[in-house]
């Protein structure tokens, strides 16, 4: 076995990570909005939402995670929130402001100090490396055994879940790729019949296939063979008038 290969069938830690944290933060941010949503949620309501998401299997993956390698749950935690970010697990300074800047600034307040209005998040790229590790010396397996013994059914449900959305993304792509094959073929052959069309904006078009500009643009006659077609074409408006204006220029004057 490679030393990069992961034991057995077990799927990557830093994927379960992704697919559980982004579960969780959907669930999280979904509460979060519910409260904004309700005028004056009622205590029971107001527990049942905080309930939702602080007894998310996640919280199992954080504990067994710290079991197994000593990192501490906060760390983790902390990751499983950001993985699937814009930011993910890079470092971010959080922007700052001038006390004077605020709503409750006091005449105390010196205009010349700042303090921080987040904290700054930390860089923890560092886990992708310890989770790689864990993937290859088995760790990982051991991990989600355990895991699966608390909740037998949620690993297998998100693996399927997302099995489901990677595939309806492959086929979606590949439906444009098709697509732009198609329209490829018919800009050809609409380049054969009309040479005005050598001329026409993307928008253009567009309009005459139906399509998007973001289609045509991606096609090979759009970013090669109009180029070549118009290259062609203005080389050869500029010899005629070349040929042209030699013709002129070369005329005797003949005597009436």
């Amino acid at each position: 076995m490679s030393d990069s290969t992961p034991q057995g069938d077990s799927p990557a830690l830093v994927e379960v990570l992704k697919l559980l944290g982004r579960e969780w933060r959907d669930l999280v941010e979904g509460a979060r909005r519910d409260v904004i949503r309700l005028e004056e949620p009622d205590e029971q309501q107001h527990i049942a939402l905080v309930r939702s998401h602080e007894t998310h299997p996640i919280h199992t993956l954080f504990r067994l995670v710290e079991e197994y390698t000593g990192i501490d749950r906060e760390t983790i935690r902390n990751a499983a929130w950001r993985i699937n970010s814009t930011i993910g697990l890079r470092p971010l300074e959080q922007p700052r402001m001038l006390p004077t800047d605020r709503a409750d600034a006091g005449d105390d307040d010196l205009p010349g100090e700042e303090e921080k209005r987040k904290a700054d998040l930390p860089d923890l790229r560092w886990l992708y490396a310890k989770f790689t590790e864990c993937d290859v010396n088995g760790t990982t397996a051991r991990i989600l055994a355990a895991f699966t013994e608390r909740h037998p059914r949620v690993l297998s449900q998100a693996l399927r879940s997302f099995s489901q959305r990677s595939s309806a993304s492959k086929e979606k792509n590949e439906n444009k790729k098709t697509r732009g094959k198609n329209i490829d073929a018919k800009m050809l052959k609409v380049m054969a019949e009309n040479a005005e069309s050598h001329g026409w904006s993307a928008r253009q078009w567009a309009e005459h296939l139906k399509c998007s500009d973001g289609t045509v643009k991606g096609t090979k006659t759009w970013k090669e063979r109009l180029k070549a077609a118009r290259a062609t074409a203005a080389a050869d408006a500029a010899s005629k008038m070349d040929q042209s204006h030699t013709s002129r220029s070369g005329r005797r004057k003949t005597k009436d």
